[in-house]
């Protein structure tokens, strides 16, 4: 039985090592995945705070030409507020649908897109549109946090790669040693 695991052994190695680096392969890939979505997710939510801030900005003008003469207001501000909040939106369904394609996970709910858009029409609704814009930063949070850290597959992934190590760390010493014996 020594002589057969003897000359066993010289197939075993290798195949160990293909084995362990395929593991390391999956899990860097798995890691730059992880990294990728984060920093898409980022930049959706700093396009989101932007089109709230712009939003403000333009609440705060309109207020301020309230005072002024009707026939000084500049008509094309209306168009311009609108311009912004759908150059924003246009960039969150880029991302929306990358991310989509990247995760197969809708991190951006279109319908919020379309209600955002068609609320941009008058400036008076600005406060819905930042209460949506709020609820999707919470919902691409939450929905990375599901993906990535609390979720059913990543906990399972997690207890695998652990079984996995072990069984592999376990082996391969186990092979030093009948080596050295």
């Amino acid at each position: 039985m020594l002589a057969a695991l003897s000359e066993n052994i010289k197939f075993i190695t290798p195949l160990l090592t293909v084995l362990g680096w395929g593991f390391v392969l999956y899990n860097t890939n798995r890691s730059s995945k992880r990294s990728e979505t984060r920093s898409q997710c980022d930049k959706c939510i700093d396009k989101l705070e932007k089109l709230i801030s712009d939003s403000n900005k333009y609440v705060k003008k309109k207020n301020k030409e309230k005072e002024v003469k009707v026939e000084d207001l500049n008509k094309n501000d209306d168009y311009d507020y609108q311009d912004t909040i759908r150059l924003h939106l246009m960039s969150l369904e880029q991302r929306s649908k990358y991310l989509k394609k990247r995760t197969a996970n809708n991190f951006i709910c279109l319908d919020e897109i379309a209600k955002i858009r068609n609320l941009s029409v008058n400036y008076t609704n600005y406060e819905e549109i930042e209460e949506i814009a709020l609820d999707m930063i919470e919902n691409i949070e939450e929905t990375y946090n599901e993906c990535f850290l609390y979720g059913i597959r990543n906990i399972l992934h997690n207890v695998l790669k652990v079984i996995g190590w072990t069984c592999f760390w376990v082996i391969s010493g186990v092979l030093v040693i009948y080596t050295l014996v």
